[in-house]
């Protein structure tokens, strides 16, 4: 092994990231081609492919362009690509009532409403509670902090237009239909007086596969109106 084999490791491995990133790379590629290099002979280019030495820049440019991309990407309240984030605080400012044999209880347009009322075709939250009661119960008014954030999809295969959407997948035996989903944000919540609720869930329009978005903090807002108030950490 050459000695500025040796010697370029050790100088790559100094070059600070991320401001080097593409340095360091260049630095590596370097490094290969004095891989087989005798002593005396620095620098000496050996049978290594092309590819290798030009795979290095490669890379660091798909970094960089990734990152761009995601500097693109629409901001702001009104973004379907910006959700409420870990720290965010809900405001229950009045009972919101769930049936019985049910956990969950939904808002759309700021209306409490059973899941047989609401419009999958736009936004809609629900408020999901620990227990499944035969008695009727409700989300208590009172203040709740989002504990943590993700997302998720439910899917159905559509087959024929849909007067009611089930939330569950169904496929029939020939396999036909097209793929249809709402895009969802669950936020894990931590009551401030209760702890019977679980989450908040808010899904975006029910829509074909590549139209369909998840809602942005705005339309969560509308969705919840006035009975929940949803106040961004700042």
């Amino acid at each position: 092994m050459s000695k500025s084999y040796l010697l370029l490791g050790d100088f790559c491995q100094k070059i600070d990231q991320p401001a080097g990133l593409f340095v360091r790379l260049r630095c590596y590629a370097s490094r290969y081609r004095a891989r087989s290099a005798p002593a005396g002979a620095p620098g000496r280019r050996t049978n290594i492919p092309r590819i290798q030495v030009y795979l290095f820049p490669a890379i660091a440019l798909s970094v960089l362009w990734l990152a761009g991309c995601q500097a693109m990407l629409p901001q702001g309240p009104d973004s379907h690509y910006v959700f409420p984030p870990e720290g965010t605080r809900l405001s229950v400012t009045e009972p919101l009532p769930i049936q019985p044999g049910w956990a969950r209880v939904f808002l759309q347009q700021g209306a409490a409403l059973p899941y047989s009322g609401v419009n999958w075709y736009y936004p809609s939250c629900n408020f999901e509670v620990q227990r499944v009661l035969e008695t009727p119960q409700d989300v208590p008014p009172g203040n709740y902090l989002v504990v943590r954030v993700y997302r998720d999809r439910e899917e159905v295969v559509q087959r024929h237009p849909l007067k009611l959407v089930s939330l569950v997948l169904v496929s029939g035996e020939d396999g036909g239909g097209s793929v249809m989903w709402h895009e969802t944000v669950h936020m894990k919540l931590q009551g401030e007086t209760s702890s019977e609720v679980r989450r908040l869930s808010c899904r975006g329009g029910f829509d074909d596969a590549p139209r369909a978005l998840p809602p942005s903090i705005n339309e969560i807002r509308e969705a919840l109106g006035s009975k929940v108030i949803l106040e961004l950490p700042k």
